[in-house]
């Protein structure tokens, strides 16, 4: 991650949502997107939870313990399936919509139903 993201003058925040669900085996891809999404829609990083001591020698950013607010431009899911079976996908926001705030809070198209009125639009949540 320093090699690729030192030159743009910060490394992005990791953490790992299966400490808070567990290996879901066939699920664990489609579940780590949507959660990625949600992320990505609310401006909010979801920690690794039970993450209490890091190693000095791995000098990542980490989300340990607690979520926190970002303000997040695009956020990638890494999965690695048993046998090789590997993926990674890349979620911007839709060209045109608000990211997230950082406020926990939706991320909003701008001329959306929910501004012109017309629902609560539970998003995510």
């Amino acid at each position: 991650l320093h090699t690729v993201f030192d030159s743009v003058g910060h490394v992005p925040a990791v953490s790992s949502t299966k400490s808070m669900t567990g290996h879901m085996l066939g699920a664990a891809g489609a579940m780590e997107a949507v959660v990625s999404v949600c992320a990505l829609a609310y401006g909010v990083i979801p920690p690794t939870i039970g993450l209490e001591q890091l190693d000095p020698e791995c000098d990542l950013d980490y989300v340990p313990l607690q979520a926190r607010s970002a303000k997040l431009r695009a956020v990638l899911s890494n999965s690695f399936g048993f046998g090789g079976h590997n993926c990674s996908l890349v979620f911007t926001a839709a060209q045109g919509a608000a990211k997230g705030s950082g406020s926990g809070e939706p991320g909003r198209p701008a001329g959306s139903a929910e501004q012109a009125g017309a629902g609560q639009g539970e998003g995510c949540r």
